[in-house]
Formats: structure tokens, C-alpha cells, sequence
């Protein structure tokens, strides 16, 4: 018994430590739960408070950029000396002004010579600026940032207001105190005016003509500068994003909007070389130009063998090795070197119209000026002329480009003869009708394959991205009245691999109803290059609209054919029975419309504003 007592005494004694070990734990449990809740709640509530604090910050400093934003123009702008901004109680030493973190520089390049771009403006740009662990504020250039990470965006547009082709760009650069205080005053230092400024540059007046305008930013919130140009501006906008640099590239409209010459380059490169004996037409003449007029009455055939068919070109024109009796019925005009046959033997070249030249005209054989020049000049008022220059073009590039994208995006190829967007010679003729198509490449399948452009209902447009191939006995033709756009990208990585964008070489033709040449225009890239070997009885009728500004490499082979029409482009060549025969209806014809302008800037105000900001 004694031992049972014992055992259960022991027994109790044991449940009563457990029992009291267990409510130690619990208690110890319960105020570690407390402890750790109470260490998160007051690291999450610092973690929130500090969110809330750098919110409050970023607001208050926002808002008070902003402020200091339209202060600072009233000041950089002239409508006042100084102005007074109060940045708000507590934001002492948030704000410090730092010189130089970034620049803008404008450049314009005359695109009708080739004396390349000028620099009107390089300046620097410092700023106000607000930072803290995640975001960056500033006032830089006329307008507030806001910078995170690697993206930067704005938040209040700067100093830059582009409308109606109209350029305004009062370009504000801050400079002053590193730290601010709970306020500071901008004081005016100076404007200068930078563009029009014919003191500075004879060509820094308004308005542009065919001019590139390019405006460069260079600054840690170029991100935000870039999104801004392509909201505002319908300029083409390019990054460096390894230099943190914008470029923002506009351009003027084009002041040459005609073809007014049989054949041109227009540019300061492109010949023009004569091989061989011209092609006789169905006037029973035999020329390398001569001109009609599709506007007149008769049709071509029945019509006198005009004499505005010019040769124009910014390089070379060589003559000299033109035979047969072929003669040239227009002017000749060289922007370099005009050469001429010396030979007193018949067959050779003689012009129906004026030489005019700007470095020199020689004879085959001789040096220097020589006066036989003028042997060749069979016009009784012709004249021999030393020129200053002749008038360039731009080349179009960027307008064929755009619209060959354009028109890649949206067609109205649903429903016509274009599957997979090829045309579809499954009938051997292809009809178009009034509406705007893209393919990526035209090749005919068979020699019998024939493309009709009647528009009759309306203008057609039709964008090629790659090339244009016409083997022998295939067609081009277009009726109706109206015109046909064709723009040619030429792009290599859907084209044949020839070398020639535009190819008639065999027995083709491309008509044009009553040869009306400005009713099928060909617009191409700056190396657009043209050939026409089809046989002395074949034809091209229409534009050939590719001049090849400064530096393009356009080519045209006339190698054997007619053109009817106008050529403006690189260097021409003409031998084996070629001839060009100018439309003079052309001269009257705008063959880039208005509508062709990617962007336009006539006007151009830029000014430099320094304004210096003090605690």
C-alpha cells in the first residue's frame, strides 16, 4: 500500500511540473508572437512610412518644378528681369542646380548643294534637379523630367512648339547655385539669337527651301525628350542609346515638284554620256532628245519634232562619242565639264539649243576653254555659257520608304488579282483598278504576261518593296485618264539580284494612253537605277521621278528604246538606238503632291536663353 501511495504521489508530481512547463512555453510563446509581431508591424510600418514620406516628397517636389517651371519662362523668354519661387517648408537642400547634364545641338543641310550641314546651335543645358533612393526630378531645357531606372518620361513639355511648318525653339539653359534652399530667384542673363541670323551665316534666313533640319539632345532624360518629338512631331526620331542622345530629323518642303528637262540629275553628281547612234521614232527623226506635248492636239506620231528636249546634269556631260547624225534638240547644261566632238567630219553631235557649262566645255582631243564649242551649237540664237551652278534636288528616299511600309500596312489587295502579295498571272493579264496595292516584288511569269492599270475609275498607287522585272514580250499599260503612283523600294532582300530596279530588257513596252507621260510616275530610292533594252521599236512612256541628292548612286541605261516622258535621276547613259523624248505637258505637272511631304519646317526661330538661378 505504502508503495502504491508512493508511486501515485510520484505520478501526480510529475503531471503538476508538466502541467506548469507547459504554461512556461505558452507564456514564452505568446510573448514571442507579440515581440516578432510588434518588430514586423513596426518595420512594415517603417518601410510604409518611408514609401509615404518619398511619395509626399516626389509630389511636393513635382509640384514645385513645375512651379519653377513657369516661372523660369516668364524670366528666359523676356517677359520679365526676375522671378521669386518658393520651393515649400522642409525642402531645404532637396534641390541643387547642376551645370552642364546635357546639350542640344541644330544642324540644317542645304539639300540642294553639297556644301553639307551647318551647325546654328551647340549648347549647353544644366538643370534643377530633385533626387532621391528611386527617382530623379528635373527641370532641364524648358521643361520637368521624371527619371526611374533606365526610363525616363515628361511631365511638363519643354521649350520646343513645332506647328504648321513652323519651328520655334527658345532653348533655356540654367545655370547658378549647386544647393538651394526653401526658395530661389532667376534672374534673365542674356538671349541670342541664333536662327534667322544672316549676320552670323548669309543662309540662316527664312524661309527653308529643300533644306534638312536635325535637332540632337544629349541628356540622362533623353528617353522622355524622344517621346515628346514623336508626340509632337511627325519627324523621324532616332536613339543612340549607348551616348543617352535623341535625334529628331525634319524636313523642308520640296521646291522642285516638276520635271522640266528630258533628262536630269539635278544633283552635285550624275553624268550624262552618249554612246553610239540615237534611235530613229515614228517622226522619222533620229535624236538622243527631242520633245513632244501631250496636251496639244495629234497624238505623238502626227505631232513636229519639238526642242525642249534639255540635257541637265550636275556632273559631266560627254557628248563627244555620239554618231550617226543623231543630234541633241534642247539645251545642254553641265554642272562640271561639257565635252564635244572636235571632229569636222559629219555624223557628229550638234545641240539645237544652248551649252551651258560651269567649269569649262572642251572638244575631244583639246584642253582648256576652246572655242570650237561653238561649232556645235546649231540653233541660230544658241549661245555658249559659263553658269554658276545648276539647281539640285533632294532625293526622295524617305517619302518611297514610308510609303511602301504604309501600303504594306494597309491595301485594298483584298479582292483584286494579288495572292500572297504577288500579283497573280494565272490569266496571263493582270487588271488593277482605282485603289492603293503593295507587293513585294513585280516579275512576270510568262513572256505573253501583261499589266493593266485602268483608271478609269480613279488615281492608283502601287508600292513595290523589292523590284520591278520585264522579260521579253511582257507589258505595262495604263488607260483611263487618270494617273498610276508606282513607288519602288528596291530592297535587295526581295528583288532578283541584277543590279537594276526598274529592268525592260528584251522586246517590252510600257504605254500610256495618247502618251500623256505624268499619268504613270515611277518614284524611286536615291540608287534607283532604270534600264531600257528592248529594241529600237519599244517604248517607256511616263516619269522616272529618282533624283539622287548628294550622295546616291542612281543609274539609267537606255541602251536601246524610247522614252516618252522625263527622267530625273543619277548618271544616264544612252547608246545602241536610245532616245529620250520630253513630255512639255510636264512642265506644268507637280509630281511629288503635297500630300507626299513626310514633314514639312519652312520657319525656323532658335534662340539661346540663359537664365541664372540663386538661393
Amino acid at each position: 500500500m505504502v508503495s502504491s501511495e508512493v508511486n501515485r504521489g510520484s505520478h501526480l508530481s510529475r503531471l503538476s511540473d508538466g502541467r506548469a512547463q507547459s504554461s512556461t512555453i505558452g507564456v514564452a510563446l505568446v510573448f514571442g508572437f507579440v515581440i516578432v509581431g510588434s518588430v514586423l508591424i513596426v518595420a512594415l510600418g517603417t518601410t510604409a512610412l518611408g514609401d509615404a514620406q518619398q511619395n509626399l516628397g516626389e509630389d511636393r517636389a513635382e509640384k514645385a518644378l513645375t512651379q519653377f517651371d513657369s516661372k523660369t519662362a516668364l524670366v528666359a523668354l523676356g517677359n520679365t528681369d526676375t522671378q521669386r519661387v518658393t520651393f515649400g517648408q522642409g525642402s531645404s537642400n532637396d534641390f541643387n542646380v547642376k551645370n552642364g547634364t546635357g546639350w542640344m545641338r541644330i544642324t540644317i543641310d542645304n539639300q540642294t548643294d553639297s556644301s553639307g550641314p551647318k551647325t546654328l546651335l551647340n549648347q549647353s543645358m544644366g538643370s534643377v534637379v530633385y533626387e532621391n533612393e528611386r527617382t530623379t526630378l528635373a527641370y532641364q531645357g524648358g521643361g520637368v523630367w521624371r527619371q526611374q531606372s533606365d526610363n525616363s518620361q515628361m511631365i511638363s513639355p519643354p521649350e520646343f512648339h513645332f506647328r504648321n511648318g513652323t519651328l520655334t525653339l527658345p532653348v533655356v539653359n540654367v545655370t547658378g547655385e549647386q544647393r538651394l534652399r526653401d526658395s530661389a530667384t532667376i534672374t534673365h542673363k542674356r538671349t541670342t539669337k541664333q536662327f534667322p541670323n544672316t549676320t552670323k551665316d548669309k543662309e540662316f534666313e527664312n524661309p527653308l527651301t529643300e533644306h534638312r533640319v536635325k535637332v540632337t539632345v544629349q541628356s540622362d532624360y533623353y528617353r522622355g525628350w524622344g517621346n515628346y518629338f514623336e508626340e509632337r512631331t511627325t519627324g523621324e526620331v532616332e536613339y543612340d542609346h549607348d551616348r543617352d542622345i535623341v535625334n529628331l530629323t525634319l524636313v523642308t518642303p520640296f521646291d522642285k515638284n516638276s520635271v522640266s528637262s528630258a533628262s536630269a540629275s539635278l544633283a552635285a553628281s550624275g553624268d550624262f554620256i552618249l554612246q553610239g547612234s540615237a534611235a530613229e521614232d515614228c517622226r522619222g527623226n533620229k535624236s538622243y532628245s527631242n520633245s513632244y506635248n501631250s496636251s496639244a492636239s495629234g497624238d505623238y506620231c502626227s505631232q513636229p519634232v519639238g526642242v525642249n528636249g534639255d540635257i541637265v546634269y550636275g556632273g559631266d556631260v560627254d557628248i563627244e562619242s555620239g554618231t550617226g547624225g543623231s543630234n541633241i534638240y534642247g539645251d545642254v547644261v553641265s554642272g562640271e565639264i561639257v565635252t564635244v566632238s572636235g571632229s569636222g567630219g559629219t555624223g557628229q553631235v550638234d545641240v539645237y539649243g544652248n551649252i551651258n557649262y560651269t567649269v569649262d566645255c572642251k572638244t575631244s582631243g583639246g584642253g582648256g576653254r576652246n572655242p570650237d564649242c561653238t561649232d556645235r551649237i546649231i540653233s541660230p540664237d544658241g549661245e555658249l555659257n559659263q553658269i554658276d551652278d545648276v539647281e539640285s534636288v533632294p532625293d526622295i528616299s524617305r517619302v518611297v520608304n514610308d510609303t511602301v511600309y504604309r501600303l504594306k500596312d494597309s491595301n485594298d489587295n483584298s479582292g483584286a488579282p494579288i495572292s500572297s502579295d504577288r500579283l497573280d498571272f494565272s490569266s496571263n493579264e493582270v487588271t488593277l483598278t482605282a485603289g492603293e496595292y503593295y507587293v513585294e516584288k513585280i516579275d512576270f511569269d510568262g513572256d505573253e504576261d501583261k499589266i493593266n492599270f485602268d483608271t478609269s475609275g480613279g488615281n492608283i498607287t502601287i508600292a513595290v518593296r523589292g523590284d520591278v522585272e520585264m522579260p521579253s514580250g511582257s507589258d505595262i499599260e495604263v488607260t483611263g485618264g487618270n494617273n498610276t503612283k508606282m513607288y519602288v523600294n528596291g530592297e535587295s532582300a526581295v528583288s532578283d539580284g541584277d543590279g537594276w530596279t526598274f529592268d525592260m530588257n528584251g522586246d517590252t513596252d510600257v504605254t500610256v494612253e495618247d502618251s500623256v507621260a505624268s499619268n504613270f510616275r515611277v518614284y524611286g530610292q536615291e540608287d534607283f537605277k532604270f534600264r531600257i533594252n528592248s529594241g529600237e521599236n519599244h517604248k517607256f512612256t511616263g516619269v522616272i521621278f529618282a533624283p539622287p541628292g548628294q550622295s546616291g548612286s542612281g543609274e539609267v541605261e537606255i541602251a536601246s528604246g524610247h522614252v516618252r516622258g522625263g527622267i530625273l535621276t543619277g548618271t544616264t547613259t544612252i547608246s545602241n538606238s536610245g532616245s529620250i523624248h520630253y513630255d512639255e505637258a510636264l512642265q506644268n505637272k507637280r509630281i511629288i503632291s503635297q500630300s507626299a511631304q513626310v514633314v514639312t519646317v519652312t520657319y525656323l526661330h532658335v534662340s539661346i536663353n540663359e537664365v541664372e538661378v540663386t538661393d
